[in-house]
């Protein structure tokens, strides 16, 4: 998992040095919170461009988008953003094993894995009341583990590559035990131990690790993970396995990680279909695979087809081999098995497999036919929309979405006429939202004013008031006068009067030629409420800003 406190170790170098050099010479120009660990920074390079970080627990990294160019994955803007937020946010020094000892008035002659196996059993005794963890105290004790962590980490940061693994080996046995008697509601128990996986992960792949650490960390994961404990109360042990498997390739311990893989497959009974099971089989025709027994593994795949992550190896593999018309029966058929199972989301990936091999064989129908497909999927997408439209020229393009309209325009209309008298929409309701992000994307705003004509929801007509003010502005004021009634009538509650006089306002400012329209309305609905004091207060105020103005 990339985190704000190690991705400069998990980030390509090249990358990570241009996105140092622009956070030292101050490129980074802001940070905002625009939502709940959702962070935007400016930065400026060629051009200014926004990053946008999702954060969970202020550490680790979800997800990063960035408006430049750059295709490659993170970029040097993302980078830089990071370096900010890591400086923002950093926590003061972590304190050294003298003063750990001092504070936990600990013997002088301990280890330090003695020390933070102590620590970490204090900790935990200290927010335990009754055998039990509430949810309090789970935050509670996770902000003081967290603290721990941050020692190993700063090991890492000083290169001290053992010392953090002692840390991290002493720390996590003692708080997995935790999660089985605790409210961890927030998750802040789980993220914990998360962490302590990371920082693991970390260590064992840094640069300049000894092979004799690496055998102490294989040795310690394969304990861990014969524990139930790890795969019961979160996907612990998975995380643990993937470290686990890419070890035991690079040490040369393939029996030990094959005859650990059979055992979790041989201890799910054959009539199980469980996702351990599944996951197990896949990572031993992975390693199979790796450590060059290929034919071992391909008898695998034939024997789980039916799983979709093995049906998704061997189209790969088969991919990989060009063998295209074995690869679309075995996606085709895999399709008909995840019908039969009502598992759509399978439906949906093996198609993109499809389109993916369409791409490769350049079969411009079958690419036409998915990225249409996918592009109005649950949710627009613009992505598949454009590669859709990359397949046409200009004029079979104009004559294509044409079709496109007027295919979804007679299925809205017949599905209306068949629920006619039960339906709770009326057809253009229907195709504005069907067909809205596909007339923004072509300019064609016409059609949606056209379209939102008879909206009396205002909060509908607010979605297109950009596009729509500047050219059609007396057209948009008669949709927005209904829908302020509308709002008036159904509103309750200061807040919602407040909101409705901020939106006349700003309909306004951008239409100045309704001023007195909007004006007459506020003084209808007043008189129309005269037991809604709080709602004559709020439009008060809009008839004194428009007659001033």
């Amino acid at each position: 998992m990339l985190t704000l406190k190690n991705f400069e170790l998990q980030v390509n170098d090249a990358i990570v040095r241009r996105g140092r050099e622009y956070f030292e010479s101050q490129a980074v120009t802001g940070l905002e919170e625009a939502e709940k660990d959702c962070w935007y920074a400016t930065v400026k390079g060629n051009e200014t461009y926004m990053v946008e970080i999702r954060l969970v627990k202020r550490n680790n990294i979800e997800s990063y988008s960035c408006d430049c160019p750059f295709e490659g994955g993170i970029c040097k803007h993302v980078v830089a953003a990071l370096f900010y937020m890591k400086e923002a946010f950093k926590q003061t020094k972590p304190i050294s094993e003298t003063d750990l000892k001092a504070v936990a008035g600990l013997a002088v002659n301990m280890s330090e894995g003695e020390i933070y196996t102590e620590l970490s059993r204090r900790i935990i005794r200290d927010n335990t009341k009754g055998g039990f963890i509430d949810r309090s105290a789970a935050n509670k004790l996770a902000k003081e583990i967290d603290a721990l962590i941050g020692v190993g980490e700063h090991h890492i940061q000083q290169g001290d590559l053992r010392d953090a693994f002692i840390v991290a080996k002493s720390v996590l046995p003692e708080v997995i035990k935790v999660i089985t008697h605790c409210d961890d509601s927030g998750g802040n128990i789980g993220d914990v131990i998360f962490q302590t996986i990371e920082l693991i992960k970390v260590i064992a792949k840094a640069e300049g690790v000894t092979t004799d650490l690496q055998e102490d960390i294989f040795s310690f994961i394969k304990s861990a993970v014969s524990r139930p404990v790890y795969f019961e109360y979160g996907d612990f042990g998975y995380e643990l396995t993937d470290l686990y498997q890419a070890l035991a390739l690079k040490l040369g311990k393939e029996k030990v990680y094959l005859k650990y893989v059979d055992g979790q497959i041989e201890s799910v009974s054959p009539d199980e279909d469980t996702y351990r099971k599944k996951y197990f089989l896949v990572r031993k025709i992975v390693f199979l695979k790796a450590i060059g027994k290929g034919a071992e593994a391909q008898l695998l795949i034939q024997q789980h087809l039916e799983i979709a992550d093995v049906r998704k190896e061997e189209v790969n593999s088969l991919i990989d081999r060009k063998d295209f018309s074995e690869a679309k029966r075995l996606l085709f058929e895999g399709i008909e098995i995840a019908k039969q199972k009502r598992f759509p989301g399978i439906v949906t990936e093996w198609e993109k497999e499809l389109l993916r091999i369409a791409e490769l064989e350049n079969d411009i129908n079958k690419i036409r036919h998915y990225t249409k497909r996918f592009a109005f999927n649950m949710r627009f997408d613009l992505a598949y929309y454009q590669q859709w439209k990359n397949t046409f020229d200009a004029a079979e393009w104009k004559k294509e979405i044409e079709n496109y309209i007027a295919e979804v325009t007679k299925n809205v209309e017949l599905q209306y006429q068949e629920n006619k008298g039960s339906a709770w929409y009326f057809p253009d309701t229907r195709l504005l939202e069907l067909l809205s992000p596909m007339l923004i994307e072509e300019k064609f705003y016409d059609r949606i004013l056209a379209l939102l004509r008879s909206e009396t929801d205002l909060n509908v007509v607010l979605k297109y008031h950009k596009f729509l003010a500047d050219q059609y502005p007396m057209e948009l004021l008669t949709i927005y006068l209904p829908a302020f009634e509308r709002y008036g009538d159904v509103s309750g509650g200061r807040g919602h009067f407040q909101a409705l006089a901020n939106y006349m306002n700003m309909v306004m400012n951008a239409i100045p030629e309704g001023r007195q329209e909007i004006i007459a309305l506020a003084k209808k609905l007043s008189r129309k409420y005269p037991r809604r004091p709080a709602m004559t207060e709020e439009l008060q105020a809009i008839v004194q800003m428009g007659e001033q103005g």
